[in-house]
């Protein structure tokens, strides 16, 4: 019972780096984008 309490706990720093660091990639392509199009 504990373990399956920890284990999603556990995993949830995980998930929020992984949605933070593609919100961050979805941001930086339209930077980019830009940047091709100025050029």
């Amino acid at each position: 019972i504990t373990l399956k309490r920890e284990i999603p706990e556990a995993m949830k720093p995980r998930r929020i780096a992984i949605t933070s660091s593609t919100t961050r990639a979805e941001e930086a392509v339209p930077q980019i984008e830009a940047r091709k199009e100025a050029a």
